[in-house]
């Protein structure tokens, strides 16, 4: 696909959902090849990333809230794709894989010093405290969700 067969095929999904009174959206900035013999490796490295395709869908429809999803592995990156008018990124596997790195989000994009002194050791605590959590939970692993 091109990048503007992508985008014609992102709005004709949008377009009816929005229609229907949704107001955010999630945008995947890289399109997945579904079926076949792709596996989910190969989707997350070879389909280019095309964050403009959420910027262009934002500046379309000034009334949705569209935060863009896909690629982001860290804070400089996420500050250089959220421009206006996208309201927002969305990581995962960046803020798993460096938890310490983004602990720094709140003084680097908003200047907000945190109320207690964050060192790697306490970071780390807190995110095995919530891994904790998260396994005794019913809520699947990475690994039943076949993401990884």
């Amino acid at each position: 696909l091109n990048a503007e067969s992508e985008y014609e095929s992102l709005r004709s999904f949008v377009e009816p959902v929005r229609q229907a009174g949704v107001r955010r959206f999630y945008i995947h900035a890289r399109a997945a090849v579904v079926g076949g013999t792709h596996t989910h490796v190969w989707n997350r490295e070879v389909p280019p990333l095309r964050p403009e395709l959420a910027h262009r869908l934002a500046s379309e429809y000034p009334d949705l809230e569209v935060i863009v999803n896909g690629g982001i592995g860290d804070i400089e990156s996420a500050r250089a794709v959220c421009k206006r008018p996208l309201r927002g990124v969305m990581v995962a596997r960046a803020v798993r894989d460096s938890p310490f790195a983004w602990s720094t989000l709140d003084k680097q994009w908003y200047g907000i010093e945190a109320s207690v002194s964050r060192t790697r050791r306490r970071v780390l605590e807190a995110y095995l405290d919530y891994a904790e959590e998260y396994l005794a939970s019913d809520l699947p692993t990475w690994e039943q969700m076949n993401l990884d």
